[in-house]
Formats: structure tokens, sequence, C-alpha cells
């Protein structure tokens, strides 16, 4: 009897913007898909951020490429915690 070989790909739940932006890579595809200048997305990401008003368009582009764990409660847990840290 051959041995089976499971793989298991355990996702964890983003822990920040920059996680989810990492994700999402090329960023170059992202900002096209979601209407926002290259140069922005890709401050997002080196200031560990994601402004409010594009999280919207950033879970519809995360579904649409196959990305469920990005979420606006993934988003807003991440808010949370930034403003818990800075406080």
């Amino acid at each position: 009897m051959a041995d089976k070989i499971i793989i298991v790909h355990v996702m964890r739940p983003p822990s920040s913007y920059r996680d989810i932006l990492e994700t999402l890579r090329p960023l170059s595809r992202l900002a096209a898909a979601i209407g926002e200048p290259e140069v922005n997305v890709r401050a997002w990401k080196r200031l560990d951020s994601i402004p409010p008003h594009a999280w919207d368009r950033v879970v519809a582009y995360a579904r649409a490429v196959g990305h469920r764990g990005v979420s606006l409660s993934a988003l807003s847990r991440i808010a949370a915690a930034k403003r818990g840290a800075a406080a």
C-alpha cells in the first residue's frame, strides 16, 4: 500500500495592510483595477495603510482574483489594531 502525502495550506488572516497588498500583487494590476494611481497603491504598501475610501474596491478586486481572506472585516480589524497600538 502506497503512503499518501497530504499537503494542507493554512491561510492566516492578514495582520497588516501590507500583508493584504502583498497578497494582491502585482500592485500595478490592483491599481488599474480599482482606479487608483499605481504610485498611490505603492505608497499604501510602504506606509502600511489602505485608505477607507478604497476598501470596497480592494475587497471586490481580492474576491475577483480569488483571495477570500481580504474582507471589510479584516480591514476593520487591522484599523482597530493600529488605533489601539497608537493609543
